[in-house]
């Protein structure tokens, strides 16, 4: 019974850990159909595939980034910070939401930005 207890007690701890907002991973190594995808003349885009949903910003700086979730609205922050580079760097973030967020807003240093391609795979 004790052990009953335990394992009950765990399971509404994990439950009640868990993340609301989106979990985003920095991709070091980006998957060879998503780099198929990538468009170079596109600095923003965003890339749906059937293992997840990939946003692709390309910059010659290096990149800050930050996601936030207000109400069903996903908003991205990307913050282009020193130093530059002589080559356009790829950054590359794979993204889940959990729930599908009914808009997406995108920012570049603080102001709104457009999705430059929107590719579904």
């Amino acid at each position: 019974m004790k052990r009953l207890a335990a394992a009950l007690l765990v399971i509404m701890w994990l439950a009640g850990c868990e993340s609301s907002g989106p979990v985003v991973e920095k991709l070091d190594q980006v998957p060879r159909k998503v780099e198929k995808l990538m468009e170079n003349e596109h600095s923003l885009q965003m890339i749906e595939t059937g293992s997840g949903s990939y946003l692709v910003f390309r910059s010659y700086m290096s990149v800050r980034s930050g996601f936030e979730t207000k109400g069903s609205t996903l908003i991205v922050n990307l913050d282009e910070v020193p130093p530059q580079s002589d080559q356009i760097e790829t950054h590359v973030y794979k993204v889940e939401t959990g729930e599908e967020p009914d808009a997406t807003e995108f920012r570049v240093n603080g102001e709104p930005a457009p999705l430059g391609v929107l590719i579904y795979d």
